[in-house]
């Protein structure tokens, strides 16, 4: 049978995230962190209930902009998507995904929230160590502050003695 958009959103409402779709077959992966379960479904067959996802769901850390790209990349091929068909999908100019995966071009923050939410990925932000750079600002900043106010708290004790004495 052929692969349908109704096929695809039913796997999705049956709580599987979409691996990748090939010759009359979609893989769905189990969406919550440490399951690993895969199936392959077929339209025209019973589609089984996923993982409850109140556990944490599987996260893909990115750590830099080639990290990403690259993870952009797999998951448009995963899902048999030419550049053309992404373009597409996002409401693009042919050829614009083409232009962003050879780095000839850098997406617009808005551009990138559509790219990933049209392979199925979500944008999260989430607290993390601060690295070792910005803490050594925090402490130098902080260091300057307080020497700051120990300087004015220190000429408005001479102020104030001085006022006294005279």
């Amino acid at each position: 049978m052929t692969i349908t958009p109704e096929f695809l959103k039913d796997v999705q409402r049956s709580g599987w995230i979409i691996d990748y779709v090939v010759d009359g077959l979609a893989v769905g992966q189990c969406p919550r962190a440490g399951c690993g379960v895969r199936v392959n479904l077929r339209p025209g067959a019973a589609i089984p209930q996923a993982c409850p996802t109140s556990d944490t769901l599987a996260d893909v850390l990115m750590v830099d902009w080639g990290a990403l790209l690259a993870f952009l990349v797999d998951r448009r091929e995963a899902l048999a998507l030419s550049q053309l068909d992404l373009d597409d999908c996002i409401g693009l100019s042919p050829d614009h995904i083409a232009k962003m995966e050879s780095l000839a071009r850098l997406p617009s923050v808005p551009t990138m929230f559509h790219w990933v939410s049209s392979l199925g990925y979500e944008v999260v932000l989430r607290p993390a160590g601060l690295p070792p750079k910005t803490l050594a600002v925090i402490a130098r900043t902080r260091a300057k502050a307080a020497m700051k106010r120990n300087r004015y708290r220190q000429k408005r004790q001479d102020r104030l003695t001085g006022a006294r004495s005279g």
